[in-house]
């Protein structure tokens, strides 16, 4: 009977001894995630504040970069443009008080304000380089009229002065 009181004693001192140990190897485990987790948080505050700085340096020169190809492409019928801090980009008619946004806009005239806007990006972002970097665009005319492909082309003109720009197209010159 002692003997068996010992191994039940000695059971007990086994399984409370593993359980130390899984108990430490869970506190240890559960402190390198904490760390894990205060490293994430420390880089999102970063990377938003990083944000924030490029996009209060940059955004001005985009909407303003952007409001100005929209009025070439759309030869001056649209003669503002907005782009929000969510990507979100409205316009307004020449002499409109009304912003007009993506979903109020025909195919053709979204696909002049998105050209607009990714052109401003290209040449905030790239004109900064050491190197020129050219600008392909694959069909960006794809759903203007001959009209917008006009005023695209005329745009696309101004911006070879500059950086090489190189179009490709199913369109006949």
């Amino acid at each position: 009977m002692k003997f068996a009181k010992r191994m039940d004693r000695f059971g007990e001192g086994v399984f409370s001894m593993l359980a130390q140990m899984k108990y430490k190897r869970l506190e240890e485990e559960k402190e390198s995630i904490l760390w894990q987790l205060n490293a994430i948080r420390l880089a999102k505050e970063s990377l938003v504040r990083a944000n924030a700085e490029l996009t209060g340096r940059v955004s001005p020169q985009i909407n303003k970069l952007a409001q100005e190809y929209m009025k070439t492409l759309t030869a001056d019928r649209y003669t503002a443009m907005q782009l929000y801090t969510n990507f979100e980009a409205t316009c307004r008619r020449d002499n409109s008080a009304v912003e007009l946004d993506k979903l109020r806009l025909s195919t053709g005239t979204r696909d002049q304000l998105y050209l607009a806007l990714r052109l401003a990006v290209c040449k905030v972002l790239l004109d900064n380089q050491d190197e020129s970097v050219p600008i392909v665009l694959d069909d960006p005319f794809v759903n203007y009229d001959d009209q917008r492909a006009a005023c695209g082309m005329k745009l696309l003109r101004e911006i070879a002065r500059e950086r090489q720009v190189i179009l490709l197209t199913c369109r006949r010159p």
